[in-house]
């Protein structure tokens, strides 16, 4: 919100070209964001350690290259996962 108000892409031609587009986007945001990130207060960082296990398969075609494919998965130890463990 610029000034604290809504942002109003509306005023954004796409059929401007792609520079002055960028530069209207620019010109509408100012820096300040609104909604905190998970774990975050306005003073405070919040932080939890929860454990994660996954597992990775590779091929090595050939010395410099190798392709691969894996999984992984965290453990917010809660049945809430909006909720960290630490809240506890």
């Amino acid at each position: 919100m610029a000034n604290d108000q809504i942002y109003n892409y509306l005023t954004i031609s796409s059929e401007n070209s792609k520079n002055i587009v960028l530069a209207d986007l620019k010109d509408i945001r100012d820096g300040k964001f609104e909604s905190l990130a998970d774990g975050f207060t306005e003073q405070s960082l919040k932080a939890g350690i929860m454990p994660g296990a996954g597992f990775e398969l590779g091929y090595q075609v050939s010395p410099r290259f190798v392709v691969g494919i894996g999984h992984k998965i965290t453990f917010s130890c809660t049945d809430d996962p909006g909720r960290r463990a630490l809240d506890r």
